[in-house]
C-alpha cells in the first residue's frame, strides 16, 4: 500500500479511536473495511463502482463524486471533504477505500461515476419518451389511412 495513503488512514482511524495511536496503525498490515471486509490493499475501483451501483441512491451517489471531484481540486482526502461538506450519508468505509486510491485511480473513479449518472438520467429520458410512444400507438385508433371523402 502506498504509504502516504496509509498515513492518511492511520490518522483518519486514530483521530476516531485516540487510544490508538497512528504508529500503531501505520504498524498494522491489515487494515479492513467492516462493511465488506476487504482489505484495505485489496480494494480497487471497480469494487468500489459494484458497491454503488449496488446500495447507493442517486442523491448518494451524486454526494461522493462531489466529494471525490472537492478532494482531487483541494488535493485533500474525501474524509477531510466529508468532514468540511458534512455528507453524512455517505459510510466511512467507502471514504476510506476511495482515499486509498491513487489520484490517477480516483480521477478515474469520478469519471465513471459521472458517467454511469449520466447513463441514468439518458436511460430514464429514453423511456419516458419510449413509454409516451406506446401509449401514443395504443390509444391511437386512426390506423386506417383516411380518405378525401372522410374531410
Amino acid at each position: 500500500m502506498n504509504l502516504i495513503v496509509k498515513e492518511i488512514l492511520a490518522i483518519s482511524t486514530a483521530i476516531k479511536n485516540p487510544e490508538q495511536t497512528a504508529l500503531d496503525i501505520l504498524n498494522n498490515k491489515e487494515i479492513t473495511l467492516k462493511e465488506n471486509n476487504m482489505n484495505v490493499t485489496e480494494i480497487n475501483r471497480l469494487d468500489i463502482i459494484n458497491h454503488i451501483e449496488q446500495n447507493f441512491d442517486r442523491t448518494q451517489t451524486t454526494g461522493l463524486n462531489c466529494l471525490i471531484f472537492l478532494a482531487l481540486r483541494e488535493k485533500s482526502t474525501i474524509a477531510y471533504q466529508k468532514k468540511e461538506w458534512g455528507f453524512e450519508d455517505i459510510p466511512e468505509q467507502i471514504i476510506q477505500a476511495c482515499d486509498s486510491l491513487e489520484e490517477t485511480e480516483l480521477a478515474e473513479l469520478g469519471a465513471d461515476i459521472a458517467a454511469s449518472l449520466l447513463d441514468e438520467i439518458i436511460s430514464a429520458a429514453l423511456d419516458t419518451k419510449n413509454a409516451q410512444k406506446l401509449t401514443t400507438q395504443a390509444i391511437d385508433d386512426h390506423n386506417q389511412p383516411t380518405l378525401l371523402s372522410d374531410y
